[in-house]
């Protein structure tokens, strides 16, 4: 989600263990304006935060970036 604000880009339930990319704005790449959070479905109250992420510029046609 954008910290500044609060539009959420991605939310969804993750179902393996494997690497996920994110397409957000581009004004991202040049702000750490961006917070990641994992939530649990147990309802233990376990979260991890990361505040100030900055999004990285990547080659469309190097990188396979379809699901």
């Amino acid at each position: 989600m954008d910290r500044n604000t609060s539009e959420v880009y991605h939310n969804f339930n993750y179902q393996s263990n494997k690497q996920l990319t994110f397409i957000v704005p581009m004004g991202n790449q040049i702000n750490s304006n961006l917070l990641v959070g994992i939530l649990d479905d147990n309802r233990t109250y376990n979260a991890k935060f990361v505040d100030g992420v900055k999004a990285e510029l990547i080659d469309g046609n190097t990188v396979n970036i379809r699901p």
